[in-house]
């Protein structure tokens, strides 16, 4: 299987993604990084795609992923690292063409605009991906078949990879390659633990032997189907133009496969894989009461201002960064929109019961949202900073205020099936911040 292009088709199916359903305030940047830069030994693709969400007017980046094509490397350890880290990049999961990473952070103090976009980020790259169910064991699996002289401590099995724990003292290390023979469909990671010191770290690719000979013939058709028209597809300014593409798209990609492919089982994974490229859902005549919801994952990140308003990501990003040299532009920004805020502070209405509300739910203005937001970029400066550098900031000022007083919204979401995910406010908490 050609690998490498498949990862490359990520990138274009990331570009629709963000286009289609991100502020158009986030960018998508993919290069292809050098992984002996990132401590992996491999002597086959030296290469991984990394993807870059970043936000403006800072071009703040706020979530990225490293994608490392099926193949076999080795993870160079420390005393100080964990086993199966890359620096910064903790591992996220596999899927049928790469191995990805994800940072545990990228910035030690992000604004609520920045974490509310990299949990929505992560939230739909995990279905790009198709990593909804990566760290969940199968259980249902038998046991790969394991040479002798290898000493197993440990097995699991997840989705599209093996993870082993084997014992470094009486494990024959010339015996591991033959581990990816014991499997035709999965990665296989290894950690292997000596008695003193740090554990090594493996990823083993499978023998190719589960595709019949039309295989080959029919992914490279494929492929060069999809690399030719998807970048194109993403230049379409208008969603229902795009929209219409990708279903011709897969139209042609259909015929193709079932033109030149003759064996079922790779007909089967072949449109499974551009279907779901193309985010084009198959129709099923009978469905099992158990998919009628396929796509659902419940929302296990905090609930932010711009999830019960999304337009607010507009509004954010005109506001002035969190950047001392910003801070008296944020306090007069803070000033006129207090008396803004004091006029509409937003209304309280009647709930939707049936959609998860309480028989009453408070509607905080926009004001009301702009103020919390510039009084929580404020305050992070005012936390971070000395009394002396937060007086130079504010010198020559007319107006240097005391206190900044606003009220913090905290939210809540229910999740009604068959209608959607709603947003409400749970919380309204003043807050008062001492400026000098």
């Amino acid at each position: 299987m050609n690998y490498p292009m498949w990862v490359k088709l990520f990138a274009w199916s990331i570009q629709l993604m963000a286009i289609n359903e991100l502020p158009h305030t986030v960018s998508v940047v993919t290069d292809w990084v050098i992984l002996s830069d990132y401590g992996i030994t491999t002597s086959q693709f030296n290469s991984g795609l990394l993807i870059s969400f970043n936000n403006q007017p800072d071009n703040e980046t706020i979530q990225e992923f490293l994608l490392i094509p099926w193949q076999d490397f080795r993870i160079r350890q420390d005393e100080s690292k964990v086993a199966d880290s890359l620096g910064r990049f903790a591992f996220l999961g596999v899927n049928p063409f790469a191995v990805i990473y994800q940072p545990n952070a990228l910035n030690d103090h992000p604004s609520e605009l920045a974490s509310a976009l990299a949990d929505r980020i992560v939230e739909k790259m995990r279905y790009i991906l198709d990593l909804r169910l990566a760290l969940r064991p199968i259980s249902d699996k038998c046991e790969p078949v394991i040479p002798e002289s290898v000493q197993i401590i440990s097995f699991e099995h997840f989705p599209n990879y093996y993870s082993l724990q084997i014992a470094k003292p009486g494990t024959d290390q010339r015996n591991l390659q033959e581990l990816n023979a014991a499997v035709s469909d999965c990665m296989i990671q290894v950690f292997l633990v000596p008695d003193i010191g740090p554990v090594e770290s493996w990823w083993l690719q499978p023998v190719e032997n589960r595709f019949s000979t039309c295989f080959s013939h029919t992914e490279k058709e494929i492929l060069q189907l999809l690399e030719t028209h998807l970048p194109q597809t993403c230049q379409l300014k208008n969603q229902i133009e795009r929209q219409s593409a990708l279903k011709q798209l897969h139209k042609q990609a259909r015929k193709m496969i079932d033109d030149s492919c003759s064996d079922e089982y790779c007909k089967s994974q072949l449109s499974k894989w551009i279907t779901h490229f193309l985010s084009f859902p198959e129709n099923t005549q009978n469905p099992d009461p158990s998919t009628l919801f396929p796509d659902y994952h419940p929302k296990i990140s905090p609930d932010y201002a711009v999830d019960f308003r999304p337009e607010l990501y507009t509004y954010f990003n005109e506001l002035p960064t969190a950047e001392l040299k910003n801070l008296k532009v944020l306090l007069r920004a803070f000033k006129k929109v207090k008396r803004k805020a004091r006029l509409n502070p937003g209304k309280w209405i009647d709930g939707n019961i049936v959609l998860g509300a309480n028989p009453k739910e408070f509607i905080p203005s926009n004001e009301a949202f702009l103020l919390e937001e510039l009084g929580m970029r404020a305050s992070r400066l005012i936390e971070n900073h000395s009394h002396e550098e937060i007086d130079r900031a504010m010198r020559n000022m007319l107006f240097k205020p005391r206190k900044l007083k606003f009220i913090s919204f905290q939210f809540r979401h229910a999740d009604v099936m068959g209608s959607g995910r709603f947003f409400y406010v749970e919380h309204m908490i003043e807050r008062i911040i001492k400026v000098r």
